[in-house]
């Protein structure tokens, strides 16, 4: 059995785990998909949406509860945890980031358990393993959150004089994450390589020369101090930070120091410390851009600063402080209920400015296609490409319509692409850096390169290369679908100089198209199922044969049964054959991922038994570990 590994409905054709990976593809939560269809399937998506605030709300309950905090204000901090500006905002248009909300107070309470010695790895490599398959975007900034979070929680519970302890339960931690990075391989590592060869490409050396990065923005304060409060500012993923938050924080700082007080100090002051340098926003992003994605980091900082200063508060645990316990929670609970219904009502308000949902009776205009509607098209039982123009140009971005229904397309956006595409498709309109394809605007000879039979468009076209065939109804207008007069095929054959191929493909779509033939080319099929190519030809001379598919190096190339080579034609695959008849097949290959997946169970397997047992199994100081002050301590 072949498992598809790779989509040609996917932008010009994408590795499925490689681009949609940074979609959430792999997240347990998506199977819920298979409940959908075209007329519900709006409704599977919100309750995705909210399964998923329910999720993290209770993730952080677990991590409350880890840390001994009063379990009704954990129930008011998890309120504030899932209506922060970055679940409403962010998850609100990119529901896979809601992800990174439910594993990540996993990923600190098992590591919690950890440091404490309690033998339970379990909670902390189920966090890593759906983490990962959840995708590596978040899951890299988690990592260097819990980096920092060990650090600190290590030598505060330890101190200098224990560093054989920390440095064992580090070697520990770190055996177990990379056991669960390796478990969920498949998912995991095939995007991690999509992205280095994605067009993303890193600034590192540019960034960490800047000085300017290294100082504190007055203006990148001022977004969290001033607008994380204020309704006006729903669109900053820090909105959010309730006003009862803040009051807890200073509070925090008035209070008696104890050791937890004063981690708790220290992940506020740091906090705001990185929110204000700009380095922060690039560390966090690889490099390549910066932004307050990580603001969910913050937002639990100071949640769990709530949660605490309310639990001490609740349970009069503060001898100076003299409060009737019920009327103090139903005060604060009341507050923050309030301040939340506040923000979450503006951001959903109709006059919110610069934000867009989609009411449910008009779903139909963001998930349907002309294309689909097209009787030519839909049975047309060519294998062919179809260009079409954007359908509703929503925030300038192109439609991902074509994979929902199952035809091959130009148009795209997605945010991991092979960066043969993206550089081929950057260069013809001018832009850098797009991550995004409006298609070729109607250019005969570049659609015919992309195997084009068919251009859709709501105008008249005045055209000797294009030839009307039908026009559809779609979203209330006439659409035209016409024949491109210059298509040859998903794949044909290059006749000019070979050596000079790839720079006419790049830069001069006209004279390439003059070199290129369909004769000889007897047949062109594909098997999605097997991801593979087959292409019979018949040759007179050596030519030059072009599938009109990406080039990735997980592309393996058999002339008559023999392994071949194959290279970049411009962003499509070239393959050099000899005079006369052959059979060319072309299979999508990633072998190394039953690898991955094998090698992740043997490691967890050699773990648990004997031969890890010195790592996992032995206690330090006999079970519990002992503070620098002398005692036990759970905190």
């Amino acid at each position: 059995m072949v498992l598809p590994a790779y989509d040609l409905s996917i932008g010009m054709g994408e590795d499925i785990a490689g681009c949609l990976n940074y979609y959430g593809f792999g997240d347990p939560v998506n199977f819920l998909a298979v409940f959908s269809n075209m007329q519900n399937g709006s409704i599977v998506f919100c309750i995705s949406y909210f399964l998923r605030l329910y999720l993290a709300g209770l993730a952080l309950q677990i991590y409350c509860r880890e840390m001994k905090l009063g379990r009704i204000p954990s129930l008011v901090g998890a309120f504030l945890y899932i209506f922060s500006g970055f679940a409403i905002c962010g998850g609100g248009r990119y529901i896979e980031w809601l992800s990174v909300l439910f594993y990540f107070p996993l990923m600190l309470a098992g590591i919690e358990k950890m440091i404490k010695d309690r033998k339970r790895s379990g909670l902390f490599l189920f966090s890593v393993i759906y983490g990962a398959l959840c995708g590596f975007y978040y899951l890299y900034m988690s990592s260097l959150a819990l980096a920092v979070y060990c650090l600190v929680r290590l030598f505060s519970l330890y101190g200098l004089k224990n560093i054989k302890n920390i440095v064992k339960i580090c070697m520990r931690s770190l055996i177990w994450y990379m056991t669960g990075l390796l478990i969920a391989g498949p998912v995991f590592f095939p995007a991690v390589a999509a992205f280095l060869v994605s067009e993303r490409n890193s600034r590192i050396t540019e960034v960490l020369l800047k000085r300017e990065n290294y100082i504190p923005n007055v203006i990148l304060l001022k977004f969290f101090l001033v607008d994380s409060i204020m309704p006006s500012a729903a669109y900053n993923y820090w909105n959010g930070i309730v006003i009862m938050e803040w009051l807890a924080v200073i509070a925090l700082f008035f209070l008696p120091n104890t050791r937890k007080r004063m981690q708790l100090k220290t992940g506020i002051l740091f906090s705001i410390l990185a929110v204000s340098i700009p380095m922060t926003g690039y560390l966090f992003n690889a490099f390549g851009e910066t932004n307050n994605r990580w603001a969910y980091l913050v937002h639990f900082v100071f949640i769990v600063s709530f949660v605490s200063v309310l639990t001490d508060m609740s349970e009069n645990e503060l001898p100076s402080i003299r409060i009737n316990r019920k009327v103090f929670a139903g005060v604060v609970y009341t507050l923050v209920l309030g301040n939340i219904v506040v923000n979450t009502w503006h951001i959903f308000s109709e006059t919110a400015p610069d934000w867009e949902f989609i009411k449910m009776n008009e779903v139909h205009q963001y998930t349907d296609s002309p294309c689909s509607v097209s009787e030519i098209i839909s049975n047309d039982t060519d294998f062919f490409r179809v260009s079409n123009d954007s359908f509703t140009g929503i925030n300038e971005r192109p439609e991902n319509i074509a994979m929902l229904h199952g035809y091959y397309g130009l148009t795209y956006w997605f945010s991991i692409i092979n960066g043969n595409t993206q550089n081929c498709v950057d260069r013809y309109n001018g832009r850098t850096m797009e991550w995004r394809s409006f298609g070729f605007a109607g250019d005969p000879h570049m659609e015919a390169l992309a195997g084009c039979k068919y251009y859709v468009s709501p105008k008249i076209l005045d055209s000797p290369e294009y030839e009307m065939e039908e026009r559809v109804r779609f979203n209330h207008t006439d659409w035209y679908v016409y024949r491109n007069l210059c298509y040859m095929g998903m794949c044909y054959l290059y006749r000019g100089d070979i050596s000079e191929n790839e720079t006419v493909f790049e830069e001069d779509a006209e004279t390439a198209y003059l070199h290129m033939t369909s004769e000889g080319v007897l047949s062109c099929e594909y098997d999605n199922k097997k991801n593979t190519f087959f292409c019979r030809t018949d040759s007179d001379q050596e030519e030059m044969l072009i599938i009109a598919v990406p080039y990735h190096h997980n592309w393996q190339v058999y002339i008559d049964g023999e392994k071949g080579e194959k290279e970049r034609s411009g962003m499509y695959t070239g393959v050099r054959l000899q005079k006369g008849t052959h059979e060319v097949r072309m299979r999508y290959s990633r072998r190394d991922c039953p690898v991955w997946m094998c090698s992740g169970f043997l490691l967890l397997w050699l773990m648990v038994r004997r031969g890890g047992s010195i790592i996992l199994r032995k206690k330090v100081n006999g079970g519990r570990f002992t503070d620098r002050e002398g005692g036990n301590s759970e905190v």
